[in-house]
């Protein structure tokens, strides 16, 4: 999924801007109003793509990652693809961000989320994080996830968003050292880890009730890429225990 073009959402923050009634995403040399210019008349639908193609455009990327997936028979992985799509959308919507704003795409195991930039990198972490953990504890599916979050440039065109900061995020997902992590941790249902950009960006400055004492450094090595993160188990002791019984997935 990661080599793929992500589906695009319906929301344009941030895709282009009116001037005098064109939508300019020219193209430097060009002459105004041309083909090349890349001006779009606001009198007819102006399409995603005849903008994004000119300029990469910055968003967040969120990865969600159900551990133990792959043990699963296939009636148990229907369940709990419901169970994740469902504390996801709830978490957002707990936090303020609404579900139709971002691009989601399925990984069959996961998902991935392309975020606007109205939408700030620290709400991402606080208050996401902490609703995600009190979901995760009130579905009786047992659900564990591993969680990345990064931010970069991406591309979009007529099948949706590519680039490598979204390739970045996935490979840090799939970092060995969630595994472990959460291994280590068998009373936890979350591990998220986060690109050193966004730890510089929003951790380091604690915004909300982000601690920079509670990420551990790590470094990811995973094919292409080989980054700075950082890795933050949150206190499962913080949600409440509403959990109604069965084994967890991933354990």
């Amino acid at each position: 999924m990661c080599g793929e073009a992500l589906p695009a959402a319906d929301d344009v923050d941030g895709l282009a801007r009116a001037v005098d009634g064109v939508v300019v995403v020219g193209v430097a040399g060009a002459a105004p109003g041309s083909a090349a210019d890349g001006e779009i008349p606001v009198g007819r639908p102006t399409w995603w793509w005849e903008v994004g193609a000119v300029y990469p455009m910055y968003r967040s990327i969120v990865v969600f990652d159900v551990a133990g997936f792959g043990r699963l028979d296939n009636r148990a992985q229907l369940r709990v693809r419901e169970a994740l799509r469902g504390v996801v959308r709830g978490a957002f919507r707990a936090a303020g961000v609404r579900w139709w704003r971002l691009a989601v795409a399925d990984r069959g195991d996961g998902l991935i989320l392309v975020v606007p930039p109205s939408v700030s990198k620290a709400v991402l972490l606080d208050p996401l994080v902490p609703r995600l953990v009190a979901g995760l504890a009130a579905r009786p599916e047992g659900v564990r996830l591993r969680m990345a979050v990064h931010a970069g440039d991406l591309d979009r065109d007529r099948h949706g968003w590519t680039g490598t900061d979204l390739v970045t995020a996935c490979r840090l997902v799939d970092s060995p050292e969630l595994y472990r992590r959460l291994a280590d941790r068998p009373d936890a249902d979350l591990v998220v880890v986060v690109s050193d950009a966004v730890h510089r960006a929003v951790v380091r400055q604690g915004y909300g009730g982000l601690r920079a004492a509670d990420f551990d450094p790590v470094r990811v090595v995973l094919k292409e890429v080989d980054e700075q993160a950082w890795v933050h188990v949150p206190d499962p002791r913080a949600a409440v225990p509403t959990r109604l019984g069965g084994a967890r997935v991933g354990e």
